[in-house]
């Protein structure tokens, strides 16, 4: 896990990136490259990212970030949601993910729209997506019909494309 703010002593946005840099695409442009963390800081651990939310102000934005977030799994993001909506944070939460994820996400994000804002990560048309690999496939098809089914639900969110 990183975690990673404007200023350390008053965040008012934080990045959690809740399973550090890990992600199940091998982007050729992604900016997450490769950092030198230890085995602890890559893991996945609910108890201190809650122990972290736990002390930031409730005036902070926090941002559900990696590599890929969701790799976590629904129940884990589902807790964490639960913990921050339980501590009345005053902005609801955000997810940025790379929408290389299936119908299980998208009634997900359906059952949570109120609490928690999606970001996608969109990069570009067919031909561009072949800089954005998972285990030699193009990942467009996938991402397409994530996005067209967040919208059939009017599942509102936001796009960062490169």
């Amino acid at each position: 896990m990183e975690v990673c703010s404007h200023t350390f002593n008053d965040p008012k946005t934080v990045l959690l990136k809740l399973n550090g840099n890990k992600c199940n695409m091998n982007c050729l442009y992604c900016s997450e490259i490769s950092k030198d963390f230890s085995d602890t800081q890559i893991k996945f651990n609910l108890d201190n990212i809650i122990k972290i939310i736990s002390t930031l102000p409730k005036d902070t934005h926090i941002i559900f970030h990696g590599g890929e977030p969701t790799l976590i799994g629904i129940d884990n993001i589902d807790k964490i949601l639960s913990h921050i909506k339980k501590l009345n944070f005053e902005k609801k939460p955000s997810i940025q993910t790379n929408g290389y994820l299936n119908n299980d996400w998208v009634d997900y994000f359906y059952r949570n729209k109120n609490d928690l804002d999606l970001s996608v990560s969109l990069d570009g048309d067919l031909s561009s997506n072949y800089f954005r690999m998972i285990k030699k496939e193009n990942s467009f098809y996938k991402v397409d019909n994530f996005l067209h089914s967040i919208d059939s639900k009017n599942i509102k969110f936001r796009c960062i494309a490169t």
